[in-house]
């Protein structure tokens, strides 16, 4: 998985980039 290393970079681009943000939105939440 690579979005999962790149957590707080990755996570912050595709929410607001990444048009399935319900997909990201779990992702998307501060849970760091």
């Amino acid at each position: 998985v690579f979005f999962r290393r790149h957590y707080p970079l990755t996570t912050l681009r595709f929410c607001g980039m990444d048009p399935e943000q319900r997909k990201w939105q779990k992702y998307c939440k501060p849970s760091w």
